[in-house]
């Protein structure tokens, strides 16, 4: 069972916060004292409408302020609607903006000082005043057109989904920031925009612009953000105008431009106005701290919404029957969004079968799943073009033939995640490449130099993951002695090209103990870790790197047999019967900087505890259904993440997958060198992958 959400405790903490920021009441007329007379009960309430998924927003409060005085630039308006929740609203996301900012402190980069504990306006203007000193004279003050009223919900709700937070969290952002707004006489449905007046905006709208952030700290540019309200200082007047290109075309990635009116190339010369503050040669004003700071009047608030319009918005939230239905089927569904964003990929759809009993047969033109003789999903087929069936799951004969002619894979495997066999149309013989992959592997000096060259670009890839997280978490010294060994054997595998498939095997082995030694240190969480153990798992951790592998490499054993290629001949990995050698060679590039960092991600932020690993056969350490159904959401957002390379958009690693089988096609043809995936440490930004375009099915 999924852990609850909020519990009492946290809600009255963060009432506790919202009390002392006091505010006007929402739509509901109920006021900060007001809900202070009941307020155990009202977190009691809350925490028990959020258990069960009954909880329900309500509308937001309209209401217009007078700019404060520092705010107003040339040509800037002179009101600001704000939209407020209600009380019990705010004290619900000022609870997950709380624990969300826990994680996310991590990640948001040092250029970014709103809205974030011990920063603020004093830190940004010494930040400026210090790079000022350092010689850089030359700023590009810019300004978002209208930021918080033009924040698409898609991408937005994409970078959220990207981190794996749990459903019901990313479920309540996006009921949150979609919520309607009262005027006083009618309901306005919001199509964009994050509601300034709500505790959980400030947060997203820093999450929203960390692509900025990431793709001007590549640089020898600085960034001095304050919400939406940021300058870029450079060295020179040329090197403004290239970060000005570069913060246009960051900003239409994310649908939004510059205000042209309000942003400019100046200098410390010239003065600079920013956050209330003036800079002019080596002097600073700053008006607002010699008197009382202006406040902004209310210029008009909506009035409270009638009783009778308030009383659909007070009944519990009722489940649709889709939802209802893919509930009791333990079913998750990830609708693609993103496609509409620009340059996003279409992701295939994966489905994954675990409700245990379960009978998935064809209807159709769509697949039906039956679960104790209800239909708890009705998908159709163009939805879907991989299916994973994990333990008791039956699939009919029509079902499986069906997804033949239709080109959708469908893979086996035991509960624990054993793979088993799958089943896939062929997608054409490519006969040509299958005998020069015979060739290959019957030349002895080609399979040594491929399996060499497979070796120690795994080495590679584990000291660059160390490299990464030992800079991420400030472990240098902790993980320094597993990283020379790394690099040690990483130079004697290199040095050794001639080497011998055993010796290489060696290398291999003592690069995999010593990198798996460091994990007792990047371990974070409540699990011991005892070194690694398969077949079977025999802790916590080990099942989840298990399953992650498995996920992996069946997936690049699909791609290779769709292009026609013998997945059981591999170089470095032996024939041995049906195992898919070939995948296991060339997953390995994806080990440690796809699989184990997602793992680690997920121990970090407490996604399990003890209670969502059970026991199978002999030693083994297993998911527990609802648990699994967890995993594979997280694992597919995950599969979809993109992160920045300098100024440039990764492709997902899903896409990388796709791309390494391509590159082994075109390394069969002699018409490219092998190329295997290599993790840059240097060039990540900002820790994990942020925003990914997701469209898959999990159940």
């Amino acid at each position: 069972m999924d852990r609850p959400p909020l519990d009492p405790r946290e809600l009255l903490e963060a009432f506790a916060r919202v009390r002392e920021n006091g505010g006007c009441p929402g739509v509901d007329s109920v006021t900060v004292d007001h809900f202070a007379e009941g307020s155990a009960a009202a977190c009691d309430l809350l925490a028990e409408q959020l258990r069960t998924g009954t909880y329900r927003a309500f509308p937001l409060r309209q209401i217009i302020v007078e700019k404060k005085s520092v705010e107003k630039k040339p040509g800037s308006k002179e009101h600001r609607t704000l939209l407020v929740p209600t009380v019990r609203d705010r004290v619900v996301q000022t609870a997950v903006a709380r624990r969300l900012s826990r994680s996310f402190e991590e990640e948001f980069l040092e250029s970014s000082f709103a809205y974030r504990p011990h920063r603020g306006v004093d830190r940004a203007i010494a930040r400026i005043r210090m790079l000022r000193d350092q010689g850089y004279w030359h700023v590009v003050d810019a300004d978002i057109h209208s930021f918080f009223d033009n924040v698409e919900f898609i991408p937005l709700e994409a970078q959220l989904a990207g981190r794996g937070e749990p459903d019901w969290l990313t479920a309540l952002v996006g009921e949150w920031i979609r919520c309607p707004a009262w005027d006083g006489t009618r309901l306005r449905a919001r199509d964009k925009g994050l509601p300034q007046g709500s505790p959980v905006s400030p947060l997203l709208a820093n999450l929203f612009l960390m692509p900025l952030d990431m793709a001007l700290a590549s640089r020898d540019w600085k960034l001095v953000r304050y919400a939406d309200d940021f300058v870029v200082l450079t060295r020179t007047p040329a090197e403004a105008a290239r970060a000005l290109g570069l913060i246009t075309a960051e900003l239409e990635k994310l649908q939004l431009e510059l205000n042209a009116s309000k942003t400019r190339i100046t200098s410390f010369d010239l003065g600079l106005r920013f956050l209330g503050v003036f800079f002019q040669k080596d002097e600073i004003w700053t008006p607002w701290r010699d008197g009382p700071r202006e406040q902004g009047r209310v210029l008009g608030m909506a009035r409270g919404m009638p009783a009778e319009q308030l009383e659909r918005f007070r009944s519990p939230r009722t489940p649709t029957v889709m939802e209802t239905a893919l509930t009791g089927a333990g079913v998750r569904y990830i609708p693609s969004g993103t496609a509409h964003l620009k340059g996003a990929e279409n992701e295939v759809a994966y489905l994954y079968l675990t409700e245990q009993g379960s009978v998935l047969r064809k209807s159709g033109d769509r697949f039906l799943l039956e679960h104790e003789d209800k239909i708890v999903l009705d998908i159709p087929y163009h939805k879907l073009e991989q299916v994973l069936v994990f333990g008791h799951v039956q699939v009919t004969s029509q079902a499986m033939v069906e997804m033949m002619e239709k080109g959708v894979d469908i893979s086996f495997f035991s509960w624990g995640g054993r793979f088993h066999g799958s089943l896939a149309a062929r997608k054409g013989s490519n006969i040509r490449d299958r005998m020069l992959q015979y060739e290959l592997w019957h030349d002895a000096g080609r399979v040594r130099e491929t399996a060499h060259a497979v070796v120690a670009n795994k080495i590679a890839n584990a000291r660059g993951v160390v490299e990464w997280l030992a800079r991420r978490r400030n472990q240098m010294k902790e993980l320094a002695p597993v990283r020379d060994q790394l690099a040690e054997l990483e130079k004697s595998a290199l040095g050794n090209p001639a080497a011998d498939l055993d010796t290489v095997r060696g290398y291999e082995g003592a690069a995999a103990r010593a990198y798996f030694e460091g994990w007792g240190t990047l371990n974070r969480s409540e699990f011991v870790w005892a070194g690694r153990s398969m077949h079977p798992p025999k802790d916590e951790i080990n099942a989840l790197l298990s399953l992650s592998y498995t996920l992996l490499t069946q997936e690049l054993a699909g791609l290779l047999e769709a292009d026609g290629l013998e997945t059981a001949l591999g170089f470095l990995h032996e024939f041995d019967g049906a195992r898919p050698s070939l995948a296991l060679d060339l997953v390995e590039a994806f080990r440690h900087p796809v699989a184990d960092r997602f793992v680690l991600s997920l121990l970090e932020r407490g996604e399990f505890g003890r209670e969502d690993f059970g026991h199978g056969e002999g030693e083994a350490v297993l998911l527990t259904g609802g648990a699994m159904r967890r995993f594979f959401g997280f694992y597919e957002a995950w599969m979809a993440s993109k992160w920045r390379t300098g100024t440039v958009e990764s492709p997902t690693f899903r896409e990388l997958l796709r791309r390494e089988a391509r590159r082994f096609i075109l390394f069969l043809r002699g018409q490219a060198g092998l190329q295997l995936y290599r993790f840059a440490p240097d060039e990540v930004e900002g820790g994990e992958p942020g925003g990914c375009d997701i469209s898959s099915v999990t159940t």
